[in-house]
């Protein structure tokens, strides 16, 4: 039941064969925060500063140029002849809408604090972000001591698993000793595997916590 649910939710076809091995994943204490949240802090920056340079460049002063053709008599405005001929009249005239600055003005005013809230907003995204990788790398930190003492103790229960059993087959003691030293050995390596698998549960965490583990599904 288990496989079978294992394969529904990876979409992998497993069996009683198949083989699982925890993944070898390492965390670098100095990692950047990349997540998906710093890249629309970096947009909506973008076009905040666009907003801002295009109201800029209203301002300014244009140039408007006009052009017309015609044919008839008399020819445009030439009334001094009347004949049919080709006409045609060109301009070219300066636009400036004075009256629109304090609007703008108005209006950058209302982009830079818009701006200023969204530096905030990120600045305090960033310290919650790293403080809560502080946290997880605590945890890291821990369960590595864990997984160091857990074969430490494994070695010395190995040890004195084989010293039991010798003295099991020499009859200096009985069998409910040896099985209480035997469950211990064997509990000390559960408590290894248990410790591994929570030390890669948390290395995955850290990494989703800083946006790294998109990088590593990619």
């Amino acid at each position: 039941v288990s496989l079978s649910l294992l394969s529904l939710y990876t979409g992998l076809s497993l069996n009683s064969s198949s083989v699982f091995l925890l993944p070898d994943i390492s965390v670098n204490q100095k990692s950047r925060i990349v997540r998906p949240e710093k890249e629309s802090f970096y947009i909506q920056k973008n076009m905040l500063s666009a907003q801002k340079k295009l109201m800029t460049s209203s301002r300014f002063p244009r140039a408007v140029g006009t052009f017309s053709f015609g044919y008839g008599s008399p020819p445009g405005n030439n009334l001094m002849r009347d004949e049919f001929d080709f006409s045609y009249t060109a301009g070219l005239g300066i636009q400036w809408k004075i009256i629109d600055w304090n609007i703008v003005k108005r209006k950058k005013a209302i982009i830079d604090k818009r701006s200023q809230i969204l530096s905030i907003k990120e600045d305090e995204f960033d310290r919650n972000v790293t403080a809560t990788l502080k946290n997880r790398l605590t945890d890291i930190k821990k369960l590595e001591q864990a997984v160091a003492s857990d074969k430490e103790l494994i070695s010395i229960r190995k040890k004195i698993t084989g010293i039991v059993e010798s003295k099991l087959k020499n009859g200096t003691i009985n069998s409910t000793e040896y099985l209480s030293e035997l469950n211990a050995e064997k509990q000390a390596k559960i408590n290894y595997e248990v410790h591994q698998i929570k030390l890669i549960q948390a290395k995955i965490n850290y990494l989703t916590i800083s946006g790294e583990i998109y990088s590593l599904t990619q």
